[in-house]
């Protein structure tokens, strides 16, 4: 049967975010080729296109990198060695996990592959070159096997060329970082015993040698601790190191097969306090490599080793709480259950900082700005540690109000299930007694977090409302729409907006409540529609109490701040009576087709809101209204109407609503001056 090369590399799988993985795969087939030698020797060159001009004033540039050259003194590419791997699933390695495809990952990020080996078989030296590529069913072509001279040393060098666009935007760039990854890749050799020479280097700065085995002896060696876990009947390895050296701030868990990452998995998903690197006794800055072992793993991986075959098996469920039958297939999540309270172990000290920090934290930003969470600091202590640290003060926020809503609903849910019972005995009585006063007290304290949230989202409206009344940046003045949106959306009815999202509070205590609200909505009369004003800003609020037919119908107009451009005919108070007679007509309709009725008893009150300019003053004076005691206004009452009309200022309702809630925004302890 033939194999097609290219078919064989379109089947497999490389994400982008394994771009370093055919390189690695190169060393770790240099890995096994030295296995038998005294002294191994690998070295990874990373070569630069050096035709690149260097840009005098970046001092940290670096070339794109085109290729990489692996180069080892292992027993090469012998016959028995190149007729494996020349078969498309060569078995040859399945006992130390070879798969058969590390040589088609290679194909898969690079144009191709020119290897170079120099052997001894049948005690002679001999040597072999060929290009691997897609070009060619086989994959092999230029192929020349000679004799090779007896002084040149035993070594093979895979040259992995042209590395493909898409693949090298996803691979570092410092050559630095390269080593790096590619020591944290081989980390399950060291630690298992092997002495592997490895130095990583490039044609760029060629003084440059990362020596894998000294990173191991310096920074890892004895920072190792080995645990055991067995998970239903399955046997694991747990390496939790300290990793001080490395340029990464995240900790991890990495799975492997055959000595492979295949699955890395940050620690602060399921440890969220673990957001942070760690530091030691020293103040020695450092983060946790944990990396997971087994034989289990092992069998579990793709081919690629990209990833295991039970992923899709995996639960969402992170806390460790839900059990599983020991029938089951054994799946990541129960094997991450089980690692999890391993490493909280290991590192109990550390975590006992980090919770005391973080709940110091919390609790200040309550008490000092979110007392309305008070409630989730008393009763869900727990869950708090599960808020990430790495969280801005908003976003922390977020996490608080979730863990109130939850906290709600399920005391909530604990009310009914508690009133579901009918206790007989003392015992009975007695817990059920206890636990309603529990939950009393969890409701009652809910309620107080509402009412202080209520609170202080009034005292935002307060400083929005005023920060509305001052000129804009072009000097000018808002225009009415920005404030009535403030007090209620504009184009809505009550049968959209409910008491919570609008803001009459503001005018008066009492507007809060009422039948129905349109706010900026045409009233129509013969199938015409009636404006407020020419302006599409000056149209009216109106909203009624009681029932159909309303005894009384408020009407609040708005007007732009600081506005004194009225004439006799377009003025605040002629546009009221203008819908009053509208109203009181029985012809008007809403802007649902429905009329809007009135009865003979039916009473308007009126509030028009502006600025008390001089304008507005004659206009008041002319239908002979009166100052309030305050000064702040006009009010006055229209017989042919029933109408009780006030001209109120924006001061005086900013004015009046700071000093209503001024006691509770000092209980709150909130800023005195809005």
């Amino acid at each position: 049967m033939e194999v097609s090369v290219i078919g064989r590399v379109n089947n497999i799988t490389l994400p982008l975010t394994k771009a370093l993985f055919p390189v690695f795969e190169a060393i770790i087939n240099s890995i096994q080729a030295c296995h038998t030698n005294e002294e191994n020797n690998i070295d990874l060159f990373v070569n630069r296109d050096l035709s690149q001009p260097s840009l005098s004033d970046e001092a940290d540039f670096l070339p794109d990198i085109q290729e990489f050259i692996i180069k080892d003194n292992g027993c090469g590419f012998n016959t028995e060695n190149f007729s494996s791997f020349a078969r498309s699933a060569s078995t040859s390695k399945i006992k130390i996990g070879g798969k058969g495809i590390g040589r088609f990952l290679w194909l898969k990020a690079f144009e191709c592959v020119i290897i170079n080996s120099i052997f001894i078989e049948d005690s002679k030296k001999k040597s072999v070159r060929f290009k691997f590529s897609a070009e060619e069913d086989t994959g092999i072509s230029e192929l020349k096997e000679n004799a090779a001279i007896e002084s040149v040393p035993v070594s093979t060098e895979v040259k992995l060329v042209n590395i493909l666009e898409k693949y090298r935007r996803n691979i570092p760039k410092e050559t630095r970082t390269i080593a790096q990854k590619l020591f944290e890749y081989c980390l399950p050799y060291y630690i298992n015993g092997h002495k592997l020479n490895i130095n990583v280097s490039d044609n760029y700065n060629k003084t440059e040698v990362f020596s894998l085995l000294k990173m191991y002896h310096e920074f890892i060696k004895n920072d190792i601790t080995k645990k055991e876990l067995v998970v239903k009947s399955k046997t694991f390895d747990i390496h939790i190191i300290k990793h001080s050296t490395t340029s990464e701030t995240s900790h991890r868990i990495v799975y492997c097969a055959h000595s492979r990452e295949v699955r890395v998995e940050k620690l602060n998903k399921f440890i969220p306090l673990l957001s942070h690197r760690l530091k030691d006794n020293e103040e020695c800055e450092y983060i946790l490599i944990i990396y997971i072992v087994g034989k289990y793993l092992d069998e579990m991986a793709n081919q690629e080793r990209t990833h295991f075959l039970f992923e899709e098996e995996t639960g969402d469920n992170i806390d460790g709480q839900n059990e599983f039958s020991i029938d089951d297939p054994l799946t990541l999540n129960q094997i991450r259950q089980s690692i999890i309270p391993i490493i909280e172990s290991h590192i109990a000290d550390e975590i006992k900082i980090l919770r005391e920090n973080h709940m110091r934290k919390i609790t200040d930003m309550i008490n000092e700005t979110s007392p309305e969470y008070r409630s989730v600091l008393k009763y869900c202590p727990n869950e708090i540690y599960n808020i990430s640290p790495a969280l801005s003060v908003e976003n922390i926020e977020i996490e608080l109000h979730k863990l109130r809503h939850h906290l709600e609903i399920n005391t909530k849910q604990r009310n009914m299930k508690l009133l579901e019972k009918e206790p007989s005995t003392d015992k009975e009585i007695k817990e059920f007694i206890d636990e309603h006063a529990r939950i009393a007290e969890e409701l009652t304290n809910l309620g107080k977090d509402k009412l202080t949230d209520y609170v202080i989202q009034r005292h935002a409206i307060i400083k929005l409302f005023e920060s509305r009344l001052k000129k804009r940046d072009d000097g000018k003045y808002p225009l009415e729409e920005a404030l009535h949106n403030i007090i209620v959306p504009l184009k809505t009815t009550s049968d959209e907006v409910d008491y919570t999202n609008q803001n009459l509070w503001l005018i008066d205590e009492r507007f809060t409540y009422h039948n129905y609200l349109a706010s900026d909505r045409n009233m129509k009369k013969k199938g015409k529609t009636k404006r407020a004003d020419v302006l599409i800003f000056n149209k009216a609020l109106t909203f009624t109490e009681d029932t159909i037919p309303y005894q009384s119908i408020v009407i609040i107009e708005f007007k732009r701040p600081q506005r004194d451009n009225y004439t006799d005919e377009d003025n605040p108070v002629t546009q009221i009576i203008e819908y009053m007679e509208l109203i009181s007509s029985n012809k008007a309709k809403d802007s649902n087709g429905r009329p809007i009725a009135v009865g003979i008893s039916t009473r308007f009150y009126i509030y028009i809101v502006c600025d008390i300019t001089p304008k507005i003053e004659r206009i008041a004076k002319g239908f002979n209204a009166t100052k309030s005691p305050d000064e702040m206004g006009y009010f006055f009452f229209n017989n042919n109407y029933n109408a009780y009309i006030e001209i109120t200022s924006f001061d005086k309702i900013l004015s009046d609503s700071k000093k209503r809630n001024r006691i509770l925004f000092e209980k709150l302890g909130l800023p005195d001056k809005l």
